[in-house]
C-alpha cells in the first residue's frame, strides 16, 4: 500500500477511529528522519508509539504500533499517523507525486470528487441518497447529532439493525454483519465516551449493546462478527470501571457495579459464561468498598451454588470463578489468606501452575516436585494437562541444574509428540553421545511403529536410509521428502512416485481429482527431470484413453 490510498487496506471501522484521532489532533510529537520514517506518539485511553516509513515512490514499507490490538492486521492509532503523513506531504506538495508531477493521473476517487463539490451540492447529493436509502439518514444522525438520551439511542440503533436483518426469525450468515452494524456504531460511541472520561456513558452504552447481541446468538448463523462485539463491549466496560473506580463518587460507583452485576446475573449468560466472567471483573474494580466487596462475594457463591458438575476438577465454570474469588482475596486481604485459598484449590489448573511457580521462585523444589506429580496422577486422563505438568517438572530440573532428570523427562516428552523438545534433547547431550542416544530413540520409535516425531527428526538429521524406508510406508511423503533422498537414491524416488501417481491416477474419477494427479506430476518433473515425466505421462494417456478430461489434464502440463 501506498499514502494515497492506505484506507482500502483497513477495516472502516477502524479507519474511522483512526481519522477521529487525528482530526482530535491525537498524533503528538511527531518526528521525520531523512529515510523516510516518521515516528509519533498517540495518545488516548493509553499512550502508544507508532512507526511508519515511506520508500521515494511513497509507498509504505513499514508500519508498526506498540498497542496490545490484534484482530486485524491494523489498528486506529497506525491509522491516524497516516492520515497525519498525508496532510504533511499534501502541505509540502509532495503528495500523491511521483517521478513528474504532470504525469499523475487526475484524482476520479470518491475524495477527490467530493473535493471539487461545494456545500449545497454536497448537502444535496446527502439528501438524495438518504431518501433512497434511509439507512445512510440513520447513521449520520446517530454520529453527528447530540442525544441527551444517547444510551436510550444507542440501544434502539443495535435492536433496529438486528430486527431489520431477521427474516422468518432467522439471520443468515451474509445478514449477521449488517446486522451488528448499530452495535459496532454504539462501541465506537462508546469509545468515544472511554477516551474522553465519560466513564458512566461509556458502560451504559455497552450493557445496552449486550443483551440483544448475545439473544442474537440462538438465532443467527454466526459468520465470527459476534464474539468480537461481546468482546469490544466487556473491555470497554473493564476498562471504564476501572477509570470510574477512581474518579467516581462511591454512590456513583455503587449504582455502575449494580448495573454491571445485574446484566452478569442474566440467565442469557448461562451458555456464555465467558462474559459474564468478564462482567464480573468489571464488577470487581468496585471492591474497595467493603459494601460493593460483599455483595460480589455473595453473588459468586451463588453461581457456584448452581454449578453441579460431575468431575469438579474440568469444569471450567468453578475454576473461573474461583479465579476470580482469589483475584479479590489477593488484592484485599492478607497474604496467608490467599495461600490457604490457592492451597485449597489446587486440583484446579490455575491455582496448581501459581502455586507450582511460588515453590520456585522460592526455590523449594521439593515441593514444585510434588506439585507436578500429584498433577499427573490427578490429570492422567487429560494428556495435555500431564505434558503441563511434566513441562513444569523439566523447568524444576532445570532449575536444579539436574541434568540426567532433564535428558529423561525431555525424551520422555519428545516421544508424546512434544516437537519442541527435540533441539532441547539434543543440546543436553555431547555430539558424540548424541549420536547413541538419536540411534538408541530412533530404534525404539521404529519399533513403536512410525510417528511425527520420528519423522521430523529423521528430516532433521538428514538420516537419509531412514528417510527412503520412511516415504516407502508412506507414499504421499515423498512429495515433500523427495529433496532429502534424490542425490542418493535417484531409482528409487523415482519408483516411489511413480507408484503415488499410478494409484492417485486409479482412483480418480473427477477433474478435481485429476488436477491433483498432475499437481504430484509436476512435482514429480521437478525431482525427476522432464523425460522421465513425459514418459510417465504417455503412459497414463495410453492406459486412460477413456477419461478424456484426464487425458486434457495432463496435456496442460508443461
Amino acid at each position: 500500500m501506498d499514502i494515497n490510498n492506505f484506507e482500502e487496506y483497513f477495516d472502516p471501522v477502524i479507519l474511522e477511529r483512526g481519522k477521529d484521532y487525528y482530526y482530535k489532533n491525537k498524533v503528538d510529537h511527531i518526528i521525520q528522519d531523512s529515510n523516510g520514517e516518521y515516528k509519533a506518539v498517540i495518545s488516548g485511553s493509553d499512550v502508544y508509539s507508532v512507526t511508519a516509513r515511506l520508500n521515494s515512490e511513497l509507498e509504505i514499507d513499514e508500519l508498526t504500533c506498540d498497542c496490545p490490538y490484534d484482530w486485524t492486521d491494523h489498528c486506529k492509532h497506525k491509522a491516524a499517523i497516516l492520515y497525519k503523513i498525508r496532510d504533511l506531504l499534501g502541505r509540502n506538495e509532495a503528495f500523491i507525486q511521483k517521478e513528474n508531477p504532470n504525469d499523475a493521473p487526475p484524482n476520479n476517487g470518491l475524495q477527490g470528487i467530493l473535493s471539487t463539490l461545494d456545500k449545497d451540492e454536497l448537502i444535496k447529493i446527502i439528501s438524495d441518497l438518504s431518501d433512497q436509502y434511509p439507512e445512510i439518514e440513520k447513521e449520520i444522525q446517530f454520529r453527528y447529532s447530540v442525544d441527551e438520551n444517547e444510551i436510550s439511542q444507542c440501544k434502539t440503533l443495535v435492536t433496529e439493525c438486528i430486527n431489520k436483518e431477521k427474516y422468518k426469525g432467522f439471520i443468515s450468515w451474509s445478514k449477521v454483519g449488517p446486522a451488528v452494524k448499530g452495535a459496532e456504531l454504539a462501541l465506537e460511541r462508546a469509545v468515544q465516551r472511554l477516551e474522553g472520561g465519560f466513564y458512566s456513558q461509556a458502560i451504559g452504552i455497552s450493557l445496552v449493546v449486550m443483551p440483544p447481541v448475545v439473544k442474537m446468538i440462538d438465532f443467527s448463523d454466526d459468520s465470527g462478527y459476534i464474539s468480537p462485539i461481546l468482546n469490544e463491549a466487556t473491555e470497554i466496560i473493564i476498562e471504564s470501571a476501572h477509570k470510574a473506580s477512581e474518579l467516581e463518587s462511591e454512590q456513583r460507583q455503587e449504582e455502575l457495579f449494580n448495573e454491571i452485576i445485574k446484566e452478569a446475573k442474566n440467565r442469557r449468560y448461562d451458555g456464555w459464561s465467558e462474559w459474564r466472567h468478564e462482567l464480573l471483573k468489571a464488577g470487581a474494580a468496585f471492591c474497595g468498598n467493603k459494601k460493593v466487596r460483599n455483595r460480589l462475594d455473595k453473588v459468586i457463591e451463588q453461581l457456584l451454588g448452581k454449578e453441579t458438575p460431575v468431575n469438579w476438577n474440568s469444569s471450567y465454570e468453578i475454576e473461573a470463578l474461583k479465579v476470580l474469588q482469589f483475584m479479590l482475596i489477593e488484592r484485599f486481604d492478607p497474604a496467608e489468606m490467599a495461600q490457604a485459598f490457592l492451597e485449597s484449590n489446587i486440583q484446579f489448573k490455575t491455582f496448581r501452575e501459581k502455586a507450582i511457580l511460588r515453590a520456585l521462585e522460592k526455590e523449594d523444589f521439593t515441593k514444585a516436585l510434588q506439585l507436578c506429580e500429584d498433577g499427573i496422577v490427578l490429570n492422567s486422563r487429560l494428556p495435555g494437562l500431564v505434558d503441563m505438568w511434566k513441562r513444569y517438572r523439566y523447568k524444576t530440573y532445570e532449575q536444579m541444574g539436574d541434568i540426567d532428570n532433564q535428558k529423561v523427562l525431555a525424551r520422555e516428552l519428545l516421544m508424546n509428540n512434544n516437537l519442541d523438545f527435540y533441539p532441547i534433547h539434543k543440546g543436553l547431550f555431547p555430539p558424540a553421545e548424541w549420536e547413541r542416544e538419536k540411534e538408541s530413540f530412533l530404534n525404539e520409535l521404529e519399533s513403536k511403529d512410525f510417528s511425527s516425531v520420528y519423522r521430523h527428526i529423521i528430516e532433521s538429521e538428514s538420516e537419509t536410509s531412514r528417510i527412503l524406508r520412511y516415504c516407502q510406508n508412506h507414499r504421499i511423503e515423498i512429495m515433500n521428502l523427495y529433496e532429502h533422498i534424490i542425490e542418493h537414491y535417484p531409482r528409487e524416488v523415482s519408483e516411489l512416485f511413480r507408484s503415488y501417481i499410478e494409484y492417485l491416477s486409479k482412483e480418480a474419477g473427477d477433474r478435481r481429482k485429476y488436477k491433483g494427479v498432475c499437481k504430484v506430476i509436476r512435482t514429480y518433473k521437478k525431482a525427476c527431470g522432464s523425460e522421465s515425466a513425459k514418459l510417465l505421462i504417455d503412459h497414463l494417456k495410453s492406459q486412460y484413453q477413456r477419461r478424456p478430461a484426464f487425458i486434457e489434464e495432463l496435456n496442460k502440463i508443461n
